[in-house]
């Protein structure tokens, strides 16, 4: 048995140990045969003279990575902040959802900012701590110098040790020691000095901790980060288990080093099981130190005294605690000398080489190389269980912040896509209308032109006919109800301003009634034609004004000027026949012969005038001038002479006529009429049927005339007075009716092209407006394509920082 058991242990030493569990496995395996790069999932080969310092490292390596990773992911979170900060706009139905979330999101950043930065102050504060366990003089201080390449601790033999000690590194190279509670520092000049404080049992009350700051750069294992507690004597101090709970909780590696002379007993039993119950699965070796007491040479059987002590701490360590395989058993239990190994490396020697015989005794170089095979099982225990402790939580806890940030930007991301939908949409929208605006306005201006030329033109003709009409109907009415003045020939003058001012006032309610309502409904209707042209340009989301829409009032003006009909008003109210010539002859000649015969007869009056005139002035120039009062003789005397110069006269005159009567028989064409009708009206006269017909007709004509004569009384004179002024007036209105139409036609002109005017000030805000509102929407739109980018960026940024902390989960199996 023994034989095949030392054939095991040679073959397990050969094969450098397996370890305890598949992570620690692998960790191992890595660490004898590279430097793990955690940038990439390949090992890198390393030096051998490198090798006993890669496992701690290795802590370094990923203590650095996740450090920067998480740095990263602070990094990351910083610029969602400030992408956060930014002024955000939303559409007005999900504004106030929107700004919540981005609320929310801000609210994530800021605290995933915080969070960052404890993460990584606590990831810099990480270290490896590693508890070395024994009894009295066991060689635990020894142990620890040896790992640490200097005599750092004191050791020797006796209680060196008479307290627990905490040894940690510093940047530096002041060494002190701070005491518990008041943390009082007092320097180290060297060892001794520091066996001195070590010794002074007064200094501290039981179960407390003194803390040794050594300067990080003397010692490989403080500089990796590692913290050594180091502790007095299981034999020694009943404190353990208040030690136990306070300060190894988070010790990552429990080394018991035995006496190779003694071995195993209950103390060490009971104060793994007390760690048990503090760390649930601790990880722990134990060394059997001081093997180079035992001699082959004086008879000592080496291997049944191995054989035992591997017995005892199978027991140990599979059968009572249950932490360690039985296959696994050899990787956690070695049979070392601290003290040469110790002395080996204060010198600056190198391990003696182990020849394959030196396997099979108890040799130095045995020792030395199942020291340096418990150190790199050590290192890579304690690295990768630090690495796992220390680092795993603060991954998972970025890996966390990732998630958050990228579902919560994944969500933003889609609001923003929604916002640009409705962005874009909207600058279609807007872009199309002004587009259609720009083709259909000069269309519409033509069209509004034509209406503003042609309705006045309409309303001017259509008002002046109706006007025209109004009057020739309304006027002899208005005249014929006028009876609040008498008609007298000698107040002529008053009853024409009274019937001026009845004319106006009845003839302006007429022409309102009647011509007013139409004027302002063609201008409604023409301003009407223009508003609805003007809001069918324009898109439905600009309406005009409702100002504009409905206008101003259209005040036209009807009024005719009736004050100065009078003027130029000639009446004439002399009786006139009804059957006389100028009332008979147009109705029943012609024209042309109408106007012939009155020709003639205006020339006979005229000749007989003139020949009148040619006699009273004959007889003037024959006649004596006229005598002086005072010449009273000779008036008498010429009385007589007088008489009969007046008979010569009157016969002068007789003489006078006649000859004019027959130069107008004779010379011209009214001797022959006379010679015609005459003697066939004598003829005529012989019938006495014709001559009763012409006394009837006379007795007639002469009854009628009477009778009209007698019929012209004050009425019928003021009848005709209105007849005449009736016919004055209308001649007077009309031209006043051109010029009023003509005003109201201009007016409404006016009115119409500043009605266009505003429309189409209006449609250049409109224009204006929608020009700004797509540079806006522009602006808006290049605004949240930004967001996206960022948005995006930022999503590309979480997700790699994720990926990056799933690589470094995965090199350094923190799963």
């Amino acid at each position: 048995y023994m034989k095949d058991f030392k054939s095991d242990v040679v073959m397990a030493q050969r094969d450098q140990l397996s370890p305890v569990n598949q992570n620690e496995k692998r960790g191992g395996e890595l660490l004898r045969s590279s430097s793990l790069d955690p940038r990439s999932d390949e090992p890198a080969p390393i030096a051998d003279n490198d090798r006993p310092h890669d496992g701690l490292k290795r802590f370094q390596l990923a203590k650095e990575d996740i450090r920067t990773g998480l740095e990263s992911i602070r990094q990351c979170f910083v610029q969602a902040s400030d992408f956060c900060q930014k002024p955000w706009r939303w559409s007005p139905s999900t504004e106030h959802q929107r700004n919540m979330e981005v609320v929310a999101l801000t609210t994530l950043v800021n605290n995933g900012v915080d969070q960052c930065n404890e993460i990584t102050k606590s990831i810099a504060r990480e270290t490896m701590k590693v508890v070395f366990v024994g009894r009295t003089s066991n060689g635990k201080s020894t142990t620890i110098n040896a790992m640490l390449r200097a005599r750092v601790l004191p050791a020797g033999p006796g209680h060196t040790t008479n307290c627990f000690v905490t040894l940690r590194g510093i940047e530096g190279d002041n060494a002190h020691v701070l005491l518990p509670e008041t943390q009082e520092q007092r320097a180290i000049k060297d060892v001794q000095s520091l066996t001195n404080a070590l010794k002074a049992e007064h200094v501290l009350q039981p179960g407390q901790t003194l803390e040794i700051c050594w300067p990080r750069q003397q010692c490989h294992m403080l500089r990796d980060d590692v913290v050594i507690l180091d502790s007095p004597g299981l034999d020694y101090d009943g404190s353990f288990d208040a030690w136990i709970d306070k300060t190894t909780r988070d010790a990552d590696v429990f080394i018991l080093v035995v006496n190779a002379v003694s071995t195993l007993s209950g103390t060490e039993s009971r104060f793994f099981h007390s760690v048990k119950r503090a760390v649930a699965q601790p990880n722990a070796f134990v060394l059997f130190n001081q093997w180079d007491s035992l001699d082959e040479d004086e008879g000592v059987d080496i291997d049944a005294v191995r054989s035992q002590h591997l017995s005892k701490a199978r027991d140990l360590l599979v059968r009572d605690l249950d932490i360690v395989s039985k296959d696994d058993l050899e990787s956690r239990v070695f049979f070392v000398s601290a003290r040469e190994a110790l002395k080996q490396r204060l010198k600056g020697k190198p391990p003696p080489a182990a020849s394959r015989a030196d396997m099979f005794h108890n040799t130095p170089a045995s020792r030395a190389d199942s020291f340096a095979r418990f150190e790199e099982a050590f290192e890579a225990t304690i690295t990768q269980h630090a690495i796992g402790t220390r680092f795993t939580r603060h991954v998972q806890a970025g890996r966390l912040m990732c998630q958050s940030l990228t579902e919560e930007l994944r969500e933003l991301l889609s609001h923003l896509d929604d916002e640009l939908h409705r962005l874009t949409l909207h600058l279609d929208r807007q872009t199309s209308a002004l587009a259609d605006l720009n083709n259909r306005q000069e269309k519409l201006e033509n069209q509004c032109r034509a209406i503003v030329a042609q309705v006045p033109d309409q309303v001017y003709q259509q008002l002046l006919s109706k006007v025209q009409s109004e009057v020739v109907t309304q006027l002899p009415d208005i005249l014929e109800r006028f009876a609040e003045f008498p008609f007298s020939v000698e107040y002529l003058d008053d009853y024409k301003q009274a019937l001026t001012l009845h004319v106006e006032e009845n003839l302006q309610v007429e022409l309102a009634a009647s011509c007013g309502q139409q004027v302002e409904e063609q201008y409604k209707t023409a301003r009407k034609q223009l508003v609805t042209m003007t809001q069918e340009l324009l898109s439905s989301g600009n309406p005009l004004p409702p100002a504009l829409i409905v206008g101003r009032p259209f005040e036209f003006n009807l009024g005719l000027d009736c004050r100065g009909l009078t003027e130029g008003f000639r009446h004439n109210l002399r009786f006139e026949f009804s059957w006389s010539w100028e009332r008979l002859a147009p109705k029943f000649l012609p024209p042309a012969a109408r106007h012939s015969i009155e020709y003639m007869a205006w020339d006979l009056r005229q000749r007989v005038g003139q020949a009148m005139e040619d006699a009273l002035s004959h007889s003037k120039a024959n006649s004596p001038e006229p005598m002086e009062e005072g010449d009273k003789p000779r008036v008498a005397a010429a009385a007589s002479v007088n008489e009969s110069t007046a008979l010569q006269r009157i016969g002068g005159m007789a003489v006078d006529v006649g000859r004019a009567g027959f130069e107008i028989t004779t010379q011209t064409p009214y001797g022959f009429v006379l010679a015609a009708c005459v003697p066939s009206a004598w003829r005529l006269l012989h019938y006495k049927s014709t001559r009763y017909a012409v006394m009837g007709l006379g007795a007639v004509v002469t009854s009628y005339y009477a009778y009209e004569r007698l019929a012209y009384t004050t009425s019928a004179q003021e009848a005709k007075f209105k007849s005449q002024f009736c016919d004055h007036a209308i001649t007077q209105l009309y031209s006043q009716a051109r010029e009023n139409s003509h005003a109201n036609s201009a007016f409404l002109r006016a009115r119409l092209n500043e009605d266009f005017s505003n429309l189409i000030q209006e449609v250049g805000s409109i224009r204006a407006e929608l020009e700004h509102d797509i540079v806006a929407t522009q602006q808006e739109k290049a605004a949240v394509e930004e967001r996206l980018k960022s948005s995006k960026q930022l999503i590309a940024t979480t997700n790699a920082n994720a990926s990056e902390l799933e690589r470094l989960t995965r090199v350094y199996a923190l799963e």
